[in-house]
């Protein structure tokens, strides 16, 4: 059969301003499992080389599956990282963008934007 891997990588880090994030890599190969491990840790450097953080801690996760004897494809399962919105920070997930939503009181009503009803006509009318 017929292998394939897919992985992530991520570094929780710390801007110049103080602030904490996360950067993270994903990848699918049909390479084996230490070729995917290696260009995933690549990928992840290269994003990380674009940016000025500090790195507090880093970590990589790959799974190679392969498809059983008559099977003509591979399917993979997702990774799921515990804790993964937080990647060491303090708050549960990242900044909430204001702005998006409104409130209830200030949506704007059905009638406010219904056009106004034509008047009723019977068939063979005259307008």
């Amino acid at each position: 059969g017929s292998s394939a891997c897919a992985g992530v990588a991520w570094a929780s880090c710390v801007t110049p301003e103080g602030d904490e994030c996360a950067v993270v890599a994903t990848i699918s190969t049909e390479m084996d499992y230490e070729e995917t491990t290696l260009l995933l840790r690549r990928n992840l450097q290269r994003r990380l080389a674009s940016r000025d953080l500090e790195v507090i801690t880093f970590d990589v996760a790959v799974d190679e599956v392969t498809a059983g004897a008559e099977h003509h494809g591979v399917a993979m399962a997702a990774l799921i990282l515990p804790n993964s919105l937080s990647l060491g920070g303090r708050k549960s997930s990242g900044p909430i963008r204001g702005g998006l939503t409104v409130p209830e009181d200030k949506k704007q009503k059905r009638v406010d934007v219904k056009a106004p009803a034509a008047p009723a006509l019977r068939p063979g009318s005259k307008r």
